[in-house]
């Protein structure tokens, strides 16, 4: 019996031939799944650490917009700026490059615009403010190293106070000068601080602007608050309870010139009858005469309506006559005629004198309890005046005036 041949290997079947490869095949395959996983995986790790590292070099600048600031109130408030917070970015600028790199914000916040996405111009409280922000991304990118971010932040309004009313007349006092029917406003004074400076009020008489009218007692003032009024106001936190305000002007306003003979009070009549007795004596006085003057009449010239003016006022003419010696043709007696016969009547003759008084005027009253008012007037006559009859008197003085004032006579 032969030796079995040891090299000899066992044949194997096809079936298991088959396996074999096809196991070989199955961790090739695995090998090179393990492979390009890996390789994925080492490109995913290095991808991840970059976009990391780029975060970390990223900025939103929505982060860094400052809550507006308004000026107004509630309902019409505006904005009063919007900006960067400067000095926060800094410092996050820094934290990126670290602190000894040189940074120059001044370029980097000038390279960036805020802006608003509508008009806002009365806002309220709990409306919404869009701010935009402008810039170049790859242009910072490029000059700052770091990826800047954002392109709006929403802001909700509050904190914005309201309006309180306020009457701007309640500490109004009206200033007027000159004598009615030419009286006129000198100035508005307020006890309220806010209206200390400026002109906030404006006028209007009968319904007309002011600005060079005259005026007269029953005359009805509008005085409204000005645009400046308003916003004077409002800078402080408030508004005008109203716009306006009417005011008649009346005998406790002004003075007012006498306007009719019933006016004239006895003891001023009395008075002025005195001195214009005296003037008469003075002119008399300067031509070396010595008359006695009588009171005789007056007459009280008032403008008509459209005639009032500063040399166009109510005054009185007082009228005076004297005796003077008459003139006669008859020759004149010898000494020895005269002695011989009875002392004769010395003749005279009826002359006149026109004086021209200053206006009177009756001073405002106090309150309007008062009925009375006080007259006065400048002793100073505005003239004298000779005539020979009182018909001549009457159409110089009187007469020749009517185009321009009403009179009356007093007895």
């Amino acid at each position: 019996m032969s030796e079995p041949d040891l090299n000899i290997k066992p044949k194997q079947s096809t079936e298991t031939e088959m396996k074999v490869v096809e196991n070989s095949k199955k961790k090739k395959g695995r090998f090179t799944l393990f492979a390009i996983l890996a390789a994925l995986l080492v490109v995913a790790c290095a991808a991840g650490y970059f976009v990391i590292q780029d975060k970390k070099k990223t900025i939103n600048l929505e982060d860094y917009v400052m809550m507006p600031s308004y000026t107004g109130l509630n309902g019409e408030a505006s904005i009063e700026k919007i900006e960067l917070d400067q000095t926060t970015l800094e410092k996050k600028v820094h934290e990126i490059l670290g602190e000894d790199e040189y940074v120059d914000m001044y370029d980097l916040v000038s390279r960036i615009s805020l802006g608003y996405n509508q008009n806002l111009d009365s806002l309220s409280n709990n409306d919404e403010i869009t701010v935009t922000l402008n810039y170049d991304k790859n242009a910072l990118k490029n000059a700052f190293k770091i990826n800047f971010t954002g392109t709006e932040k929403v802001f909700v309004v509050a904190g914005l106070l309201d309006y309180v009313d306020m009457d701007p007349f309640e500490d109004l006092s009206i200033l007027f000068e000159g004598t009615a029917p030419l009286a006129k406003v000198s100035k508005f004074v307020s006890d309220n601080p806010i209206f200390s400076y400026g002109k906030f009020y404006t006028l209007k008489v009968n319904g007309k602007d002011a600005d060079s009218v005259v005026m007269d007692i029953g005359d009805v003032l509008t005085i409204e608050l000005s645009d400046d009024g308003v916003k004077a106001m409002k800078d402080r936190g408030f508004v005008p309870s109203n716009m306006s305000v009417s005011h008649t002007l009346d005998k406790t306003d002004v003075n007012w010139y006498l306007t009719s003979a019933a006016e004239l009070q006895e003891s001023t009549f009395e008075k002025l009858k005195s001195q214009g007795k005296d003037e008469c004596i003075a002119n008399f006085a300067k031509k070396n005469l010595n008359y006695e003057p009588e009171y005789v009449k007056a007459y009280v010239l008032v403008p008509k309506d459209d005639k009032w003016g500063r040399n166009c006022v109510s005054h009185l003419v007082l009228v005076y006559k004297y005796e003077v010696p008459a003139e006669t043709d008859e020759p004149a007696e010898t000494d020895e005629e005269a002695a011989e016969t009875k002392p004769a009547e010395v003749l005279t003759e009826t002359r006149y004198i026109a004086i021209e008084t200053p206006a009177v005027v009756n001073l405002k009253l106090a309150d309007a309890e008062q009925k009375t008012p006080e007259q006065t007037y400048t002793p100073d006559f505005s003239g004298s005046y000779y005539y020979d009859d009182l018909d001549g008197l009457y159409t110089d003085r009187i007469q020749k005036n009517v185009a321009d004032y009403t009179y009356e006579e007093i007895q």
